[in-house]
């Protein structure tokens, strides 16, 4: 997957997998960022790196006060239930991030 081009009038951070383990970052830097509203983070397409219900738990708290992530793809992270009750109730006062991508996560019926 090529990032899409940058457009001048609005940042967007395109970080898969493979992106940004070359950036040299851990899961929480990334959340950080998160939680700090980094401006140029509006798309996060982080798959498949396994970060468990505790990350995403710490994502979710990140994502509360967020107002810049638009688009979030968490597939193949097994979050289980309980990451994504978190993640859930951080839409709750989140009103920026608009898509959401969870599929295999292991997420139970109450998830």
């Amino acid at each position: 997957h090529n990032p899409p081009q940058r457009d001048t009038q609005r940042h967007l951070a395109w970080l898969n997998t493979n992106q940004f383990s070359k950036m040299n970052s851990g899961t929480r830097e990334l959340i950080e960022r998160v939680r700090c509203n980094d401006s140029t983070l509006t798309k996060l397409f982080w798959s498949w790196r396994m970060i468990g219900v505790e990350r995403a738990c710490e994502l979710a708290e990140a994502i509360k006060g967020n107002t810049v992530l638009k688009t979030l793809s968490l597939s193949d992270n097994n979050i289980g239930t309980a990451g994504a009750v978190a993640l859930a109730d951080a839409l709750k006062v989140n009103t920026t991030l608009t898509k959401l991508i969870l599929q295999f996560n292991n997420i139970g019926t109450a998830g």
